[in-house]
């Protein structure tokens, strides 16, 4: 299954940890990171990645938005840096529905966000609340269908977008 994976940096972020973990993981996808243009690490990982894109006033909606739209796969896996996919193998990627939003357990490297997780977790078993951090994964005709995620929201750009798919 061929998939686009789309990770927004910041003009902050260091860690790319992620890189190596989604190259040992799994086959065959195309890495696409969206960075502040600000970000001058992102670029020691031009090598690690399919496209590099440089973002001017970033917002992370906006790098994702980026990312899809010159994404070369009709599955896009929006991630963030932080992530850890170790909750998620290849039988995962192997069980999505392509008419869906396909949203995955979530947790994060770091150990500050552990709480964050596990409630973001429960909200989204038990009560049905996603968002874009738990690296969900969709269709790009899915995603065109529902609409771009929303640029000018600051934060909760990732819960709008799931309010917009549930209106749908």
């Amino acid at each position: 299954m061929k998939i686009s994976i789309i990770v927004p940096v910041g003009h902050k972020d260091d860690n790319f940890s992620l890189i190596d973990q989604i190259r040992e993981k799994f086959k065959d996808c195309e890495i696409i990171l969206a960075a502040s243009y600000i970000n001058s690490k992102v670029k020691n990982q031009a090598d690690k990645v399919d496209q590099l894109l440089s973002i001017h006033n970033p917002t992370r909606a906006k790098a994702l938005n980026a990312g899809a739209e010159i994404a070369k796969n009709d599955l896009l896996w929006f991630l963030n840096l932080n992530s850890d996919l170790s909750l998620i193998d290849e039988n995962d990627l192997n069980n999505i529905t392509e008419d869906k939003i396909n949203i995955f357990l979530l947790k994060f490297k770091d150990n500050e966000l552990k709480y964050y997780s596990k409630a973001t977790n429960f909200q989204s078993k038990y009560l049905g609340l996603h968002n874009a951090k738990q690296s969900f994964l969709i269709h790009k005709k899915i995603f065109n269908f529902i609409g771009e995620f929303t640029e000018n929201i600051k934060n909760n750009y990732d819960t709008n977008f799931i309010c917009k798919a549930k209106k749908i």
